[in-house]
């Protein structure tokens, strides 16, 4: 039986584009260094370099340490005098961006009420790239709280990224849940709906689908987060 739901975040529980999302992010990164004095274009590059690392952690230490290991590592710049400036533009910077590329999801907020109220555990399965402040944050753009969730993989969290079946597993763990007793929610064909080969359910929202391979996707239960929403309100109450 069911028990967890784990959602994607960024272009299913946030309505969002997410290219829009990722070259905001650098446009406004690159002018917050350069106005303190940093030429951006190699930060920037360290940046892509340090985050192609992660997507690729073998799990020997956690994202965080092996983004820096690598950002740090490229020595065209000072990297402890940019550190607090990096700290600085996700504390009062970062947000920012939500006002330009997302906004609220109407269902979300209810929607995870719903399944709190239900007794089910609810998972944030967003591939941890970023640090727990501008994940919390993005959050906030979908109209949530962080404390609607019982686990939320950052960098700091995870030696893993999706769509990897030890990211997965390690969320699992951390949740404590079987394969079989979870669904998976999100719109990326390959990032998401992956989990299906572990066991797990999942439900691919349509809103904002991401599909770089062009695979057949007709075999995954699927619709818009109204269908969604629709469809989780049918879930049964677990507190009985």
């Amino acid at each position: 039986m069911i028990n967890t739901i784990l959602f994607d975040l960024d272009a299913t529980l946030a309505r969002m584009d997410q290219d829009t999302f990722v070259n905001t992010y650098i446009r406004k990164l690159g002018e917050k260094v350069a106005r303190q004095g940093f030429d951006p274009a190699p930060i920037l590059k360290a940046l892509w370099a340090g985050t192609g690392a992660v997507l690729k952690n073998d799990g020997s230490m956690t994202n965080e340490q092996l983004f820096w290991k690598v950002f740090s590592g490229t020595g065209t710049f000072d990297a402890d005098a940019l550190m607090p400036v990096l700290d600085e533009f996700y504390a009062k910077d970062f947000d920012s961006i939500g006002a330009i590329v997302a906004e609220p999801n109407p269902y979300a907020a209810d929607m995870i009420a719903t399944l709190r109220r239900k007794g089910y555990k609810v998972g944030l399965a967003t591939s941890p790239v970023f640090p727990r402040v501008a994940t919390q944050l993005r959050i906030g753009w979908a109209g949530l709280k962080p404390e609607d969730f019982d686990i939320i993989t950052t960098y700091e969290n995870s030696r893993y990224c999706k769509p990897t079946s030890a990211y997965y597993q390690d969320v699992l763990t951390a949740i404590g849940s079987d394969a079989s007793e979870c669904l998976m929610v999100g719109n990326d064909v390959d990032e998401d709906m992956c989990t299906a080969d572990m066991g797990m359910s999942v439900y691919l929202v349509t809103d904002y689908l991401l599909n770089r391979h062009d695979k057949d996707y007709s075999h995954y239960p699927q619709g818009t987060m109204a269908d969604l929403a629709a469809y989780l309100e049918t879930l049964p109450d677990l507190r009985f």
